[in-house]
């Protein structure tokens, strides 16, 4: 038998608890700042003027750098984010801005493929289920008399030929 603090169960349980709050503790961040968050937020859609696909908050570059310390200055001083985006296309272009509002000529580029990829579904769908059904049953129609004027000429020839069952209406075939 051993003996040692660490070879009873409760001391296990108590080191695995405090474990845990450890890591929980750990693992805790404090929250961001709303004028931080807004900043993040602006530098991930503000392009770099001189880069070509990075934002400034992703770029080192001086133009990237002197933006960043513009919309910094700007959160600070109480602009919201429409006027700070404003300033920046004003002054950059339209281009500047990686989440541009959807509008007039844009919003077609989106809707268009999503109409035509609906209509194609409903299209195709239509066509297979007209396909699975026979033409006079998708209304309940009863078959047309010459329909029946031909079946019933048949059963009369196999009736005569000795035929009657042979595979018909579940009935047993030869042999």
């Amino acid at each position: 038998m051993r003996s040692g603090l660490l070879s009873s169960r409760p001391a296990w349980v108590a080191a695995g608890l405090l474990a845990a709050g450890l890591l929980a503790y750990g693992s805790m961040h404090s929250a961001a700042t709303p004028a931080a968050a807004r900043i993040s937020y602006l530098e991930s859609v503000i392009k770099c003027p001189n880069c070509e696909d990075l934002t400034i908050g992703q770029s080192t570059s001086q133009s990237a750098d002197t933006l960043r310390g513009l919309v910094v200055g700007w959160v600070g001083a109480g602009r919201s984010d429409a006027w700070i985006e404003q300033q920046v296309v004003q002054h950059y272009g339209s281009d500047e801005i990686l989440d541009p509002p959807v509008s007039g000529v844009d919003a077609l580029v989106w809707v268009v493929p999503l109409a035509v990829v609906v209509l194609a579904v409903g299209g195709l769908v239509w066509f297979l289920l007209r396909r699975r059904r026979p033409a006079g049953s998708a209304s309940g129609e009863a078959a047309p008399p010459e329909d029946e004027e031909l079946v019933g000429a048949a059963l009369a020839v196999l009736q005569g030929a000795g035929l009657e069952g042979a595979g018909l209406e579940g009935g047993a075939g030869p042999g």
